[in-house]
């Protein structure tokens, strides 16, 4: 018996391991989680022997076609069942573009190709099996007596798997993530809108757009674009349920279909599930990345009973989405509307912020309290929005770190601080640390080490030319990591600074315990060191502390001659504030270093 070589069968098998692309030739494959079967899939919620392909002729056409069996030959069904196009059966005929599940989180699909150098077969085949066939087949699977040998022809089918491989992936799988190109999604939406007409379900469509992907595209390496895109396609599909499919349809868009929606309240879940996996920063060779997602819904049959209607729907509501997320408050009211925005547009801000770097650096001069000598710089961040004008850190900051962006920005200031430090040396202006505020959040993260390393590497400044401030409240919050992490800072000779010290009272037992090289009394002390004895004597207490401790005590939000005077008399090392120079624009402090008679502007 000769079969025809353009008749060929693919099955497309994913579990929590692997993607696997079979080319279907001999007459039986076993499926389960043992060892011993043709296609062992990794799920524990798979039975050991799961389900049957079974080859199957028509004796009139010399063609065949594959059955998929629940359970063994023998008649041993699996625990969750079979489902194939989401409906759970014993036995069904495959067809072009199939999709069938294990009752588990292992899914796979089948395809055939009738033309190994043309195209894969778009539309669905019927049955060319006669009814007693089926009766045959059904027969089988309920009795354990009747063997394989007694319905299966046995023909080795003349063809490379390789070649169908490449077919598949150029005719139906996107090429990078290996998910399912437009053309495959097609298939599945109206093998999925047939079989909801069936049943009365209800489907629901998303449509993801990586709005910002494009842009980073341009800016980074060919291989971090790709694996990029490629983590964001994972944490897409970790976000769904077995069954779901998910495919990419253009660089930066992917459409999931959802097959079982009972409420609006389901797709209200599933994509805050989605937003909250893809706003994750993904790591790239230890750096954070990060995607901002649009997502535009249709529903079927609200929407539409067309699958094309549906996706030109999905992306309708998509580009609304946008424009709502682009609709801030008109320029008219300039002044008005950067106190009006809400935090989602501010966020939407920030990322427009990064990829198109309008944040600056402001530096500050540290003056020794006597001589009046420059020792050190503060870097401070400012964003002269072209729109909205300045957007003061205190307005944006507090988003950026509940947003998780504060870990690119602060990426982007040590960058930046250390390159513009390096450039002062380079041309003999300054030999001087700059120092760089940390927030809680980065310095909780693991990302913080490892962007001061690369920063370091990158910039080649050596780590004693740099200096990071922490808040009083996350120092003390230390647990095993926290420490670790200031030991690996300690190691890269990079100094430390303790920030508004002196308004959470630690005690110098633990103070002694930090790899602490500054502490910066609080400018609400100073404020109040004139009016209030009090403050006085705390801020006494603090630099004779710090005497002790042999750490150097720096006061900041110093405005007036008194407050000097007063601070000089209490054995103060530094000053940072107004009455010596407000943050001035890199090219202003250069000018600083050459005439430092400039250095006060009251």
């Amino acid at each position: 018996m000769i079969y025809s070589p353009l008749s060929k069968h693919l099955f497309i098998i994913e579990d929590k391991k692997s993607r696997r692309t079979i080319a279907l030739e001999d007459n039986k494959y076993t499926i389960g989680r043992h060892a011993d079967n043709q296609i062992v899939i990794a799920s524990t919620q798979a039975s050991r022997y799961h389900a049957t392909l079974v080859r199957k002729v028509n004796s009139q056409t010399q063609d065949y076609s594959y059955w998929i069996l629940d359970g063994n030959l023998e008649g041993c069904k699996s625990q969750n069942g079979i489902y194939v196009n989401g409906e759970k059966c014993l036995v069904h005929e495959l067809k072009n573009g199939d999709l069938i599940n294990f009752g588990c989180e292992v899914n796979a699909s089948y395809h055939q190709i009738i033309n190994v150098f043309e195209t894969l077969i778009q539309s669905d085949h019927s049955s060319s099996i006669v009814k007693t066939d089926q009766d045959l087949l059904n027969s089988v699977s309920l009795n354990k007596n009747i063997q394989t040998s007694d319905f299966l022809n046995s023909n080795d089918l003349e063809t490379s798997e390789e070649v169908e491989v490449t077919i598949l992936q150029n005719n139906y799988l996107d090429s990078l993530t290996q998910l399912p190109n437009l053309k495959l999604f097609n298939e599945h939406l109206s093998l999925a809108i047939n079989n909801a007409q069936k049943i009365g379900k209800v489907l629901a469509l998303f449509l993801l757009e990586a709005e910002n992907y494009l842009k980073i595209n341009q800016k980074v390496e060919p291989e971090t674009s790709k694996k990029l895109i490629s983590e964001f396609a994972k944490n897409i599909k970790n976000s769904l349920r077995f069954g779901d499919i998910v495919a990419r349809i253009k660089e930066d868009k992917f459409i999931i279909l959802i097959s079982e929606i009972n409420s609006l309240g389901d797709i209200k879940t599933i994509s805050q599930r989605i937003l909250k996996n893809v706003k994750e920063p993904i790591e790239i060779n230890d750096l954070p990345y990060f995607l901002r997602t649009n997502i535009g819904i249709a529903t079927y049959p609200n929407d539409s009973n067309n699958a094309q209607d549906l996706i030109h729907k999905a992306e309708t509501n998509l580009q609304i989405t946008k424009q709502k997320s682009n609709k801030l408050p008109s320029a008219s009211s300039r002044k008005k509307s950067v106190h009006t925005l809400q935090f989602y547009q501010i966020e939407k801000l920030l990322y427009e912020a990064i990829e198109n770097e309008e944040f600056s650096l402001y530096y500050q001069p540290q003056v020794n309290a006597n001589t009046g000598k420059i020792e050190g710089l503060e870097a401070l961040l400012r964003w002269e929005h072209p729109k909205y004008g300045l957007l003061t850190p205190r307005r944006f900051l507090p988003v950026a770190e509940k947003t998780e962006l504060i870990i690119p920005i602060t990426q982007w200031i040590l960058k930046t601080a250390c390159q513009q430090n390096l450039d002062w040396i380079k041309s003999g202006l300054s030999y001087l640390p700059i120092s760089v505020n940390i927030s809680s959040r980065l310095f909780q993260s693991h990302y913080l080490t490892k962007m001061l390393s690369q920063v370091l590497s990158k910039t080649g400044l050596d780590g004693s030319l740099l200096e990071l401030e922490f808040t009083e409240n996350s120092l003390f919050e230390q647990n095993e990591e926290s420490t670790q992490i200031l030991q690996t800072i300690k190691e890269m000779k990079i100094k430390m600074a303790i920030d508004d010290f002196g308004l959470g009272y630690a005690s110098l037992n633990y103070l002694n315990q930090l790899p602490i090289n500054k502490l910066k009394i609080s400018q609400s002390l100073i404020k109040e060191l004139k009016y209030y004895p009090k403050k006085t004597a705390l801020i006494s207490a603090i630099i004779a502390s710090g005497q002790i401790l042999g750490k150097q005590v720096i006061a900041e939000g110093v405005e007036t001659q008194q407050q000097l005077e007063i601070l000089q008399s209490l054995g103060c090392d530094q000053i940072q504030g107004y009455f010596y120079s407000q943050p001035l624009p890199a090219i202003d402090i250069a000018q600083l270093f050459t005439s430092p008679r400039a250095l006060i502007s009251r």
